[in-house]
């Protein structure tokens, strides 16, 4: 069996007290009865970096053997406090695992060895909580942990209550059994997993000092990363949106690079912008797949092409062929050395940073600088867009100007705080209005250019493509009209002396 199971997992760790007995739990709501009690003898074998980069992202990596679910267990945090689980059979390589779990894990190692950082082994007795139907409502595990580190030659041993919901099921009943087991002197674990308590606390994150320019910078860049390294996994999960949002972080993460060349080793940060540059055009390919489809899919349904359904099916499916090799790209490059590559120099980037002489500056003078270096270069693009006749140009023109917009708009997020926040938020207001009609203008000329070429190949459906490629032109000279319009607002002159002065 290769085949991957994942699994959003809804469980509450427990600290209990000597001597403990587990209440009687077949009277809480929603229960109609618990199973008699099943021991399992469980030995788990911990995987991390040497310097315990997963635990530190609260990531686990194990492999299981004893009770139902033998094998190699992936846990990931998720937002709200649950963690996506995901398990692979055991294979026959020990205690090296598979390389689907090793890949989820690439942003987080970042190329560094995977070896065993403790083996916890468990004598767990289960209760089984049902409903009437007899569906799993939770199973409560009383576990008595021994955990051997590798440098250490007596093992750490206590004992912990974990509450573990069946799938779908409402989490009131999560906060019944936690009721129930308070009332006996049960409390809430403070270790957020067995590893943690074996291993202490993880080490802390680097602390970069806010009274700096070079402070302020790798915070932002820290935050970036870890949210770089979420999209990582759910892009190699095909998640929805994961695609769009990797490419916004991307394109965050290079422009605060760009605004950190005096007070970062510019050698150093141009390496890692040219590596995120990179995989931001693969991932751009994906995009464009992800918004022609889209948007054709829309025109097609709403009014129709000519040549009836069948024509609109035919116009879909000629399509997939590039999604499919765009999408195998993208998972050779996610794959790929380089990839790694770039996640090392991410995480020494903001772990070891290559401060310069300027790093140690107050921040007021550093970023308002840096504001006013890519409010220059949009007020340059603006003006070439302005001076341009030529209705190709101008297209051209227009997309150089988005291009510079964003790249103030996520300065602004950054320095906006420190500066003015009140005149930031007006700015990134006008930014964020001219990037609508500007991303919807760009996107409508992506359209136009890709129906064109698949007239050449499908020449039974090419009145169809015309049709829908006039449409796409109409679109794309209602935006250009409306982004020119919302152009003319980014000069912000006196916005612009509040956060540059």
């Amino acid at each position: 069996m290769n085949k991957r199971v994942e699994q959003l997992e809804v469980e509450r760790t427990y600290a209990v007290p000597e001597e403990f007995a587990l209440p009687d739990l077949s009277t809480l709501p929603a229960v109609a009865g618990v199973d008699d009690p099943v021991g399992y003898s469980l030995e788990a074998v911990y995987v991390d970096t040497a310097d315990l980069r997963l635990l530190r992202a609260g990531t686990t990596l194990r492999r299981r053997t004893g009770g139902a679910d033998d094998g190699w267990h992936l846990k990931l945090p998720m937002p709200g406090g649950d963690r996506l689980e995901v398990h692979r059979p055991s294979g026959r390589v020990g205690s090296v695992p598979p390389i689907a779990l090793r890949r989820l894990v690439t942003a987080y190692s970042a190329g560094s060895a995977l070896v065993t950082v403790a083996t916890l082994r468990t004598s767990r007795t289960v209760w089984t909580l049902r409903d009437s139907a007899g569906a799993v409502l939770a199973e409560v595990c009383l576990d008595e942990v021994a955990a051997s580190l590798p440098a250490e030659l007596a093992p750490r041993v206590w004992t912990e209550l974990e509450v573990e919901l069946g799938s779908d099921v409402d989490r009131s009943v999560a906060g019944s059994i936690e009721e129930r087991l308070l009332d006996v002197g049960v409390t809430v674990s403070k270790h957020p997993s067995k590893l943690r308590r074996a291993l202490g606390e993880a080490p802390a994150p680097p602390e970069y000092d806010s009274s700096s320019a070079s402070g302020v910078v790798l915070t932002q860049l820290a935050e970036l990363v870890e949210t770089l390294a979420a999209w990582d996994v759910a892009l190699r999960r095909d998640q929805p949106r994961a695609v769009h949002q990797s490419r916004v972080t991307i394109r965050r993460l290079r422009s605060v690079l760009g605004v950190s060349r005096r007070l970062l080793d510019r050698e150093v940060t141009d390496r890692v912008r040219a590596a995120l540059g990179e995989i931001a055009g693969v991932l751009g390919d994906v995009r464009d797949d992800e918004v022609l489809r889209k948007s054709s899919a829309a025109l097609i349904d709403d009014d129709g092409v000519p040549g009836g359904p069948a024509a609109g099916r035919a116009i879909l499916s000629a399509l997939t062929p590039l999604e499919r090799e765009h999408r195998a790209t993208l998972r050779r490059a996610l794959d790929g050395d380089a990839y790694v590559q770039m996640w090392s120099s991410l995480r020494a980037l903001v772990e070891d940073p290559p401060l310069t002489d300027r790093s140690s500056d107050p921040p007021r003078r550093e970023l308002a600088r840096a504001l006013d270096k890519a409010w220059r270069r949009l007020e340059r693009k603006s003006e070439s867009l302005f001076a341009i006749a030529a209705e190709a140009d101008r297209e051209a023109a227009l997309h150089e100007v988005r291009k510079a917009g964003k790249r103030l708009r996520y300065a602004l997020d950054m320095a906006g705080p420190v500066l003015d926040p009140k005149a930031a938020d007006k700015m990134v207001t006008r930014l964020k209005a001219f990037q609508e009609y500007a991303g919807t203008l760009r996107d409508d000329q992506l359209a136009m250019l890709r129906t064109a070429e698949l007239a050449d190949r499908l020449p039974g459906a090419a009145f169809s493509l015309g049709h829908l490629h006039g449409v796409f032109r109409s679109r794309v000279l209602r935006a250009e009209e409306s982004a020119a319009a919302e152009a003319r607002r980014l000069s912000a002159a006196k916005l612009r002396r509040k956060l540059t002065r």
